[in-house]
């Protein structure tokens, strides 16, 4: 197996990997500020 070609191979890996963390990320964003919301809204309620 070329070296090259095993490069390549970790490298699209690599991009999927950051493209899954910012996805996962992104997620998590919403859902902590979602809970805010639910948490503020509780509060002035």
């Amino acid at each position: 197996m070329p070296l090259s070609h095993s490069k390549n191979k970790l490298h699209t890996n690599n991009i999927l990997l950051m493209m899954i963390l910012t996805n996962f990320k992104t997620d998590l964003l919403k859902i902590i500020v979602s809970c805010n919301k639910s948490h503020y809204l509780k509060i002035y309620e």
